[in-house]
């Protein structure tokens, strides 16, 4: 994994040299629009936007859409953007190429990741190559705040999504990526979200008031850090691919969650009824559900109410909530494996976890690590917790399933 980490800096940096060479900066002021220096905007321009407070695009799904392969969307000082006021867009800042696949070809996706020599792929889209939004506000939209879609090389940072009702930051079907140093709250469903993502970095974000404030699904080579994850309902969450609705891929492995800080995550839910998200019980600090090969290291986790690191498995855990059309028995046993195996949980730093189950939690007690997993149908074999501490020294375990103290 450390070879992917460097590659998401070295590719992100090059893309910025190479589209910046002999690029034009368009300036917006209040009252300019922000799309239409977009769209006046060539490969490699930016646009670079002064302090105030914006309205996004009329008659648009969209408050701005970036479809200019290197463009770079600065804001300088406090820019906040904000729902147009004809009520027609639904998300604030939306990076995509013109031409987006449909739906239904998201299963294609896992073969098209690398994408073909000439930027098309087997989905019959091409990829938006290299995007940077920095240093904006976007808040109130009904759906997410900002968004990538098939977008390779991105860099979102310094920005900030308030109450916007769908997701805050949702990065989804793009690889090569990093989001940093930005601030998301008041989501009904996640805060920050990567899926369907490869070779992506997520730190120094602050995330709260979300049912999930950092949720990972259906991606490979995914680096979490030194991030802080308070007040959700779920900190952070790592998702089955039934949990999340979205199709798989043939390999979702090389999850790094290290070095966050995750507390407190009590937070009602707020989720849609009818979604996953309504399902999860508030008191997770990091959930791994129905999830396998990921590394969980060095997080200090204090303070959530069932468990600072619970492990479950997909079937056992949607038994959990008495939902009986979810259930494995009802809806059938996933074709993607609902094990939790193949984890590792080490060098944590737990305190103050599992002392406050909710009303009716169906469980005898919380604990700092949560393991749980249904014979035979799913396993934890492989999974393993080392040199984990707490301040009396004994991390505290609720499993039905023997603990791997070592990792070797």
């Amino acid at each position: 994994m450390m070879a992917n980490k460097v590659a998401v800096l070295i590719y992100v940096s090059l893309l910025l040299v190479f589209t910046t060479i002999d690029a034009a900066v368009l300036h917006v002021a209040p009252g300019d629009s922000i799309q239409a220096a977009v769209n006046l905007a060539e490969e490699g321009d930016m646009v670079l936007v002064q302090s105030g407070t914006y309205e996004g695009e009329p008659d648009s799904d969209y408050g701005v859409r970036v479809t200019t392969n290197g463009l770079r969307l600065l804001g300088t000082g406090q820019v906040n953007l904000v729902p147009a006021s004809d009520g027609s867009n639904q998300v604030g800042i939306f990076i995509s190429p013109p031409t987006i696949p449909e739906e239904d070809q998201l299963c294609d996706y896992y073969n098209s990741v690398n994408g073909r020599p000439d930027g098309t792929d087997d989905c019959g889209g091409a990829w938006l190559h290299g995007a940077t939004i920095e240093g904006f506000t976007v808040q109130g939209f009904p759906g997410n705040g900002i968004q990538t879609r098939w977008v390779d090389g991105f860099t979102i940072s310094r920005c900030k999504s308030i109450d916007n009702e769908l997701n805050g930051l949702y990065a989804t079907i793009s690889k090569n990526g990093v989001v940093n140093n930005c601030f998301s709250s008041g989501s009904f469903g996640t805060a920050l979200w990567a899926s369907h993502c490869m070779n992506v970095e997520l730190s120094n974000n602050e995330l709260m008031h979300a049912p999930t404030g950092l949720e990972i699904t259906v991606s490979n080579q995914i680096w979490i850090h030194h991030n802080f994850v308070h007040d959700n309902t779920v900190g952070i969450g790592l998702y089955h691919p039934r949990a999340s609705g979205n199709p798989p891929m043939e390999e979702m492995a090389d999850w790094i969650v290290e070095k966050n800080k995750v507390y407190n995550n009590n937070y009602q839910n707020t989720a849609g009824e009818g979604s996953f998200e309504a399902l999860v019980p508030s008191g997770l600090g990091i959930f791994l559900f129905g999830v396998s090969g990921h590394v969980v290291s060095q997080n200090d986790i204090q303070g959530n109410n069932i468990a600072g690191v619970a492990l479950v498995g997909y079937c056992t855990g949607i038994a959990i909530p008495g939902q009986n059309d979810r259930t494995c028995d009802v809806a059938g046993i996933p074709e993607e494996d609902p094990s939790v195996k193949n984890n590792e949980i080490i060098k944590n730093r737990f305190k103050g976890n599992g002392l406050e189950l909710p009303e009716g939690f169906p469980l005898p007690n919380g604990a700092d690590v949560l393991f749980l997993y249904t014979d035979p149908i799913e396993s934890g074999e492989g999974t393993c917790f080392e040199k984990n501490r707490a301040p009396s020294g004994d991390v505290t375990f609720l499993a039905f399933a023997d603990i791997a103290t070592s990792c070797a």
